[in-house]
């Protein structure tokens, strides 16, 4: 496996199995094929170069449509979705899910052969609403509140099992 901080990937978006056949990770993700590829940079490398951070671009043809940025536990087998940002004019047609799933299995990938255990998103309690109603749409449960740190609204923390 190359260990260079910035490998890429790119996977033709087609050619991903549906939702329902995959593993638990993605069960209540509903993929749809709307892009043409992704691009997976594997960021952050460490020893023997194993990655603990993720930027996947979404490309439409020649034309980048959206972008994932996740953060792995390698060691307890915990994911966090840092960013999923998705072109304003391209949304509510199924990138974001398709990027979504797409960003879950390249994390399995990466934590294999350990199985990921859940998956963590913070998100503004006041100004993430679409971005709260997506991931609950995704099967993530409210588990805590955390008190304004500092943006005047309060960071809610969302969590999704995996196993």
């Amino acid at each position: 496996m190359p260990s260079s901080p910035t490998d890429r990937i790119i996977r033709a978006a087609r050619s991903l199995p549906s939702a329902s056949t995959q593993s638990p990770a993605f069960a209540g993700a509903q993929a749809t094929a709307v892009a043409t590829r992704f691009e997976v940079h594997r960021l952050d490398a460490g020893p023997g170069g194993t990655a603990r951070a993720l930027r996947i671009d979404l490309h439409d043809h020649a034309r980048q449509i959206g972008t994932m940025l996740l953060t792995l536990g390698m060691a307890d087998g915990v994911i966090q979705i840092i960013d999923i940002q998705i072109d304003p004019s391209l949304r509510r047609i199924g990138h974001g899910s398709t990027l979504f799933v797409e960003g879950l299995r390249q994390a399995s990938l990466l934590l294999a052969p350990a199985l990921p255990r859940r998956v963590v998103v913070l998100l503004g309690q006041k100004s993430q609403l679409l971005a709260r109603a997506f991931i609950l749409r995704h099967g993530f449960h409210h588990i805590k509140t955390l008190p304004s740190l500092g943006a005047n609204e309060d960071v809610m923390v969302y969590v999704k099992g995996l196993n």
